[in-house]
């Protein structure tokens, strides 16, 4: 939950993955969302700015054998994989947000498959 359900300070939801497997991009960039900020990133070992999280998760399996792989998430926030991380502290518009946008990019990846 702690991937997507915090935002302590912007509201933004990062897609990582893309520098590596560009050909997802496309369908992302026509997910949109009133609320919160959907970035891609976090994902190019070149960008100081940004800590790469190519190997921060379960898709990092994916990555070592070259399986496109989509990481949604947001920067770390002070209950970020510890104990407090529960839903009594998660941000409920945040969240209900970012899932939408989750479900959103899931929609638009089923019409690129239809439509080639």
């Amino acid at each position: 939950m702690d991937m997507i359900a915090h935002s302590d300070y912007d509201p933004i939801l990062f897609a990582s993955g893309l520098h590596h497997f560009p050909e997802l991009r496309d369908p992302l960039e026509a997910v949109e969302s009133e609320d919160i900020l959907f970035l891609f990133g976090h994902d190019d070992p070149d960008h100081k700015a940004q800590s790469d999280w190519t190997f921060s998760s379960d898709h990092s399996v994916f990555y070592k054998e070259d399986i496109p792989f989509i990481y949604f998430g947001v920067t770390d926030h002070k209950d970020y994989h510890r104990a407090s991380d529960t839903y009594e502290t998660i941000n409920e518009d945040f969240y209900v947000e970012a899932v939408k946008i989750i479900i959103s990019a899931i929609e638009h990846f089923d019409r690129e498959l239809i439509e080639n």
